[in-house]
């Protein structure tokens, strides 16, 4: 008889133990089909090539480019202007005479960028916003006539002259980036463009008179966009939207 009591006793504790066991299991397989879900929806936002993805103490982090680019131009345009005693104002433009020769410097980071290869895309846009920044040092430090930039009909300027555009908003930068808009066929010089756009009217630049031209533009360079263009182009639309009111 406690030979028996014993043996229920263990049964009981074996029984007790398998229980939750058990039922993870069985809520696991209930619930496979959002798990997956959510695991095919967190792979597909890591490959992402709009994404940045870290892993911090927190956990996950996601930052979208548009994010990450802004707040690492705004960083990199103060300390450049700074450091250079330039006003960061719109539409300010030194004292002194604009350059009317296409700057030789310039013109070398231009076809530079146009060579540009790289088979990870984040390194390779990377190395392409590293050339925007430094072509947009030299329009601005050096005071290049911005008509300039869209003479050569080459999109390594015309990438200069947005990242300009965006780096010290000038009047009239608006109406010379429409102008070039049909020469562009890289995705990266649209991205810029689109993003120099977005500031001009952010900053009270842009004529307003141009939002439906502007819009039009933006839905032309839907065509063929990838993920990042069009998160970007999204963005810009609603800050022209914001500015005009709507």
């Amino acid at each position: 008889m406690d030979a028996f009591i014993r043996f229920v006793e263990q049964c009981v504790h074996l029984a007790a133990a398998l229980v939750w066991p058990a039922a993870v299991l069985v809520v696991l397989y209930y619930l496979r089909e959002p798990v997956g879900r959510l695991l095919d929806a967190l792979s597909s936002r890591i490959g992402d090539p709009g994404t940045d993805v870290s892993i911090s103490k927190e956990g996950l982090e996601f930052r979208s480019r548009i994010e990450s680019l802004e707040v690492d131009q705004e960083q990199t345009k103060s300390l450049t202007l700074q450091a250079l005693g330039v006003s960061q104002e719109p539409g300010f433009r030194a004292s002194k005479a604009q350059s009317q020769q296409l700057d030789a410097e310039l013109l070398r980071l231009a076809n530079e960028y146009l060579m540009i290869e790289h088979k990870d895309w984040s390194q390779r846009v990377n190395l392409k916003d590293t050339a925007a920044l430094k072509m947009a040092d030299i329009v601005v430090t050096k005071d290049v006539a911005r008509e300039l930039l869209i003479q050569q009909q080459n999109e390594g300027l015309i990438l200069a002259l947005a990242a300009a555009s965006h780096t010290l908003p000038e009047a009239g930068d608006l109406e010379l980036l429409m102008r070039v808009v049909d020469q562009v066929t890289r995705l990266h010089v649209k991205y810029r463009i689109v993003m120099a756009i977005g500031r001009l009217f952010d900053k009270g630049v842009a004529d307003t008179s141009m939002a439906e031209p502007v819009f039009k533009m933006l839905t032309a360079f839907r065509q063929g966009a990838d993920q990042s263009l069009l998160s970007r182009i999204a963005y810009t639309e609603s800050i022209i939207k914001r500015c005009l009111g709507n």
